[in-house]
């Protein structure tokens, strides 16, 4: 459904950042035709859009983080950041990147 006419630069895009998901651990996939819920105990981290030019993807912490590669941060109460970024060649899926879902993971293991 969610690649349903995407390039193959798209496949391309969504599958580097699920396997970068599946390098924190095992996961279950939840497809929906908007996006791809990516969860353990609960979602940590979501495909929101992929195109042959880039994709965008979200993720959730417990903490603040600050950098220029969001495009959009949402605190949600009590203890929840979620971090909205574009990633626009295959290079910008990196170690940074890695270690923050990783690190979502482990909040949607509900262990940090």
């Amino acid at each position: 459904m969610f690649l349903d006419g995407k390039g193959p630069r798209a496949h391309t895009f969504f599958n580097r950042f699920m396997e970068m998901a599946e390098r924190c651990g095992p996961v279950t996939v939840s497809p929906l035709k908007t996006r791809v819920t990516i969860m353990v105990r609960i979602r940590f981290a979501a495909i929101q859009r992929v195109s042959e030019e880039g994709v965008t993807v979200s993720f959730w912490l417990k903490r603040k983080i600050e950098s220029t590669r969001f495009q959009r941060v949402d605190f949600l109460p009590p203890n929840k950041w979620l971090y909205t970024l574009r990633i626009n060649s295959l290079d910008g899926l990196d170690y940074e990147i890695q270690e923050w879902l990783c690190e979502a993971y482990k909040f949607g293991k509900q262990s940090s």
